[in-house]
């Protein structure tokens, strides 16, 4: 049976607080003293505010986000250094992969989205029958800039899945890393953690 594959990108490392406590949401009152933030602030301000209009509801920070995508815009944005306050590079970047599927299994409870989450015009779901209203075209193309034609094809290659406040180390399927540097940090990492974890070079997941 097919696998709907879900992935968070994180810097690797964020991995040793996540393999003891798992991934927890923004609003969680357990924090990551070290945690190293990839993404905008400004976007997660937004995130801060946006409503999830369906159960169970709350706002965008209530949520562990994933992306359906591997090789997502936010990427290529640490890759071209436009990530202001990140200095680091693409390769400091780890996806950690799951499966709705296991989402499901874990009894985890969850929303997704047909494009970015941020956006008024973004529909939400909660129910996996709904899948198919995702753009699994542009999800797995790895040509992804708007066009004349279609201006939303880089908001529809961020569908969000999204796990209400806590995604347990549990839901973790294994990990890819850049290139040999990083996979032996990770290795060394989950080797402390005593984790099962499998961790690969996946190098078409990065933008050469």
């Amino acid at each position: 049976m097919a696998k709907t594959y879900i992935y968070r990108i994180i810097h690797h490392k964020n991995l040793p607080f996540i393999l003891q406590n798992g991934m927890h949401s923004a609003h969680s009152p357990l924090k990551d003293p070290n945690y190293i933030n990839i993404g905008h602030t400004t976007l997660i301000q937004r995130r801060d505010k946006r409503q999830v209009p369906v159960s169970p509801h709350g706002c965008l920070a209530d949520y562990v986000p994933f992306y359906f995508t591997k090789k997502p815009p936010m990427l290529l944005l640490i890759k071209n250094n436009k990530v202001i306050g990140f200095e680091g590079s693409q390769e400091d970047i780890i996806y950690l992969v799951s499966t709705v599927e296991k989402a499901v299994e874990l009894q985890l409870p969850f929303v997704f989205t047909d494009r970015h989450a941020v956006l008024e015009h973004t529909a939400f779901f909660n129910n996996g029958s709904d899948l198919p209203k995702i753009d699994w075209g542009i999800i797995h193309e790895n040509y992804w800039a708007n066009t004349e034609s279609d201006n939303q094809r880089k908001e529809r290659k961020q569908a969000e899945f999204l796990i209400h406040r806590h995604a347990p180390a549990a839901s973790m399927l294994g990990i890819v890393c850049a290139n040999e540097s990083t996979l032996a940090e990770v290795n060394e990492m989950l080797a402390t953690a005593n984790s099962a974890l499998q961790a690969i070079i996946r190098k078409d997941f990065y933008y050469l």
